[in-house]
């Protein structure tokens, strides 16, 4: 095993250790923070995607948002069927 100087150490590693060493998170990383708790997409401000598109990311959001129903279920798990 070889000993490496402080200098050789990639700054990913450095900022690894200092977050294992007990620094909080919001020191080490970049975090995302909004102003407000208002999550709501604004239709406005979006693109507009194909009526196919914008069906799979409505049931994904759906899905995530505990909002399941028995066809979304089908269409997206693993191993079943939607016929």
């Amino acid at each position: 095993m070889s000993s490496v100087s402080a200098e050789e150490v990639p700054e990913i590693i450095t900022r690894t250790r200092a977050a294992a060493s007990g620094t909080p998170g919001e020191q080490v990383e970049p975090r995302q923070t909004l102003p407000s708790e208002d999550m709501e997409p604004n239709p406005a401000n979006s693109i507009q995607l194909p009526p196919n598109r914008q069906k799979l990311v409505d049931d994904v959001i759906a899905l995530y948002s505990c909002q399941p129903t028995i066809e979304r279920v089908a269409r997206y798990a693993p191993g079943t069927s939607s016929t």
